[in-house]
C-alpha cells in the first residue's frame, strides 16, 4: 500500500511575482478575455501570445503556510474571481475588481503544489468553496472557459504550471 500524496502550499517568497499559468492538459494559458477590465470578463484558455492579459501578479493576503492569495491580471488590474462564490461544478471564473486586499472569499485562492516550493504543478483552490480552476473538458480551443470544479486529485485539467515572467 502506497503512502497518500502530500499537498504543499506556495511559500510567501512568491508574493509580488508576475507569472504565466500554463494548463497541464492543454498547454494553453490562463487568459483574461482581451485583457478588458469589466466585471465578469471570462477567464479562458488561450495559446501563448505574450500579452499582459496572460500575466498574473501573485499577492499574498494572509501570511503563513495556509495563507490565501489574490491573482491580479496585469493588463486589467482585475482579479481572479469565482462568480458569486458558486460552489457548483461549471461555475464561471472571471475577472472582477478588487479593493487590493483580502476579505472576499470569491477572490482568494490557495495555491497547492505537488512538491515544496515547486510550482511546476499546482492547483488553484478557492478558499470559500474549495472548488478549483479547471480547463473545461480539457479542450485546447482558444476561448475555452476556465471553470470552478470539485478537485479530482491531480487531474491535468486542474493542474497549472507557473512560469515567472
Amino acid at each position: 500500500m502506497s503512502e497518500p500524496e502530500q499537498d504543499y502550499f506556495l511559500p510567501d517568497e512568491w508574493d509580488g511575482k508576475v507569472v504565466l499559468l500554463f494548463n497541464e492538459a492543454t498547454g494553453t494559458l490562463m487568459d483574461l478575455g482581451g485583457g478588458q477590465s469589466w466585471n465578469g470578463n471570462p477567464v479562458i484558455g488561450w495559446e501563448y501570445h505574450g500579452s499582459s492579459n496572460q500575466q498574473w501578479r501573485l499577492q499574498k493576503v494572509e501570511s503563513g503556510v495556509w495563507g490565501a492569495w489574490v491573482l491580479r491580471n496585469v493588463a486589467s488590474g482585475t482579479v481572479l474571481d469565482l462568480n458569486f462564490g458558486d460552489a457548483n461544478d461549471g461555475a464561471r471564473i472571471q475577472g472582477w475588481e478588487n479593493g487590493g486586499g483580502s476579505g472576499n472569499p470569491n477572490q482568494e485562492w490557495l495555491i497547492i503544489t505537488k512538491e515544496y516550493n515547486n510550482p511546476s504543478r499546482c492547483i488553484l483552490q478557492n478558499t470559500g468553496t474549495y472548488t478549483v480552476c479547471d480547463m473545461a473538458h480539457g479542450r485546447r480551443d482558444n476561448g475555452n472557459p476556465i471553470i470552478g470544479q470539485h478537485r479530482l486529485g491531480w487531474n491535468g485539467n486542474q493542474l497549472w504550471r507557473m512560469q515567472v515572467v
